[in-house]
C-alpha cells in the first residue's frame, strides 16, 4: 500500500528591505580608534565596508578583535572582506586568533543592542543569514523526502512480492501440513503401542525374574547338597586309597603264611570294598554332571534377565524419541 507523503507547506514571508548597496562615498565622519568603543568601531567599520574601503575596514575590525576576540560582528565582516578582497589576508588573520571562530551557519551574530538601535542594515544582514539557513534546511529536507519516498516505494514493492509469495505458500502448504499431521498421528499411535509393549515386557520381566530367582534358589540348594556329597565322596576315596594301601601291605606280609582261607576272605572283602567305592564314584560323577547342569542353567537365567533388561531399555529409548 502506498502511503502519500504530506509535505508541510513552508510559508516564506517576503519582506521588503532597503537595498544597502556599496557606495564610494566616504563616511561622514572620522573616528579616533584608540578612544572609540567597540560598538562605535563596528559601526564605523561597516560604513568603511559599504564604501568599498575594505583595507581600512579590516584594520578597524582587527582592532575590535584585539580587545574582544569573540566579537561576532567583527569576525563576520572580516570573513566577508576575505570573500571580497582575498589579497588583504583577513582569512589568514582569523586563523591566528587565540579564540574559536564563529560558525555563522549555526550561531546568531547580532546582539540585542543592535536590534534596539533599529539598525536596518544589520537586521537585513541577519535576515540574509537566516535565509541561507532556510535554503540549506529546505535542500536537506527535500533530499530526505526524496530518499524516504524511494524507500516507501521499495517497501510497497516488497510488500506486494511478499503477498504473492504468501498466497502461493498458503495454496501449496495445505497438502504438506496434512501429510505432516498424518505422520504425527501415526507416530503418536506407534509411540503409544511401543509404550504398551514396554509396560507388558516390564511386567513379564518382573514375573520371570521372580520365577528365575525361585528356581535359582532351588538350584543353589541342590548345588550345596551336591557339594556336601562331593566332600563325602572325596573322604571315601581317600579312605579307599588308604584301605587299599593297608591291604596290599597285609598281603605282602602274609605271603609267607600258608593260610589260604584267610587270604581268600580278605580278598573277597577287598573286592567288595572296591565295588562299593566304584559305585560311589559313579554316583559322584552323576552329581558332578548335575552340578554342571545347574551351573549352566543359572548362567542361562542370568543371560535371559540381562537380555530382557536390554530390550526394555531399547523400547523406552525409542518411545521417548517418538514422544519428543
Amino acid at each position: 500500500m502506498k502511503r502519500p507523503l504530506a509535505l508541510t507547506a513552508l510559508l516564506v514571508w517576503t519582506v521588503s528591505f532597503p537595498v544597502f548597496a556599496e557606495t564610494t562615498t566616504p563616511p561622514r565622519y572620522t573616528i579616533n580608534i584608540k578612544e572609540a568603543t567597540n560598538a562605535q568601531l563596528c559601526k564605523y567599520g561597516r560604513e568603511l565596508y559599504n564604501t568599498g574601503d575594505f583595507k581600512q575596514s579590516a584594520e578597524t575590525f582587527k582592532h575590535v578583535l584585539s580587545t574582544d576576540c569573540r566579537n561576532p560582528l567583527a569576525q563576520y565582516y572580516l570573513q566577508k572582506i576575505g570573500y571580497k578582497a582575498p589579497d588583504i589576508g583577513t582569512a589568514e588573520y582569523l586563523k591566528t586568533l587565540p579564540c574559536e571562530n564563529y560558525n555563522f551557519d549555526e550561531e546568531d551574530f547580532l546582539p540585542a543592542s543592535f536590534y534596539s538601535e533599529h539598525d536596518a542594515g544589520m537586521i537585513f544582514e541577519q535576515f540574509l543569514l537566516y535565509n541561507k539557513r532556510y535554503k540549506h534546511a529546505r535542500a536537506t529536507l527535500t533530499e530526505q523526502i526524496n530518499t524516504y519516498a524511494a524507500m516507501v516505494a521499495n517497501l510497497d514493492r516488497n510488500v506486494a512480492t511478499l503477498k504473492i509469495s504468501l498466497a502461493e505458500n498458503n495454496a501449496s502448504s495445505a497438502t504438506a501440513i496434512a501429510a505432516v499431521k498424518a505422520t504425527l498421528e501415526s507416530t503418536q499411535a506407534m509411540a503409544k503401542k511401543m509404550d504398551a509393549q514396554s509396560m507388558t515386557l516390564k511386567s513379564e520381566l518382573v514375573t520371570a525374574k521372580a520365577a528365575y530367582q525361585k528356581e535359582a534358589a532351588a538350584l543353589e540348594a541342590k548345588l550345596k547338597e551336591a557339594s556336601a556329597v562331593d566332600t563325602q565322596l572325596h573322604a571315601i576315596l581317600t579312605s579307599k586309597d588308604a584301605a587299599i594301601t593297608g591291604l596290599k601291605s597285609e598281603l605282602a606280609a602274609e605271603k609267607s603264611v600258608s593260610r589260604s582261607g584267610d587270604i581268600a576272605a580278605a580278598h573277597e572283602d577287598l573286592v567288595r570294598k572296591t565295588r562299593t567305592i566304584d559305585e560311589k564314584t559313579v554316583a559322584l560323577t552323576t552329581l558332578q554332571e548335575k552340578f554342571e547342569d545347574v551351573r549352566l542353567r543359572l548362567q542361562a537365567i542370568e543371560t535371559a534377565i540381562s537380555q530382557k533388561n536390554t530390550d526394555i531399555k531399547t523400547i523406552d529409548t525409542k518411545t521417548n524419541t517418538i514422544q519428543k
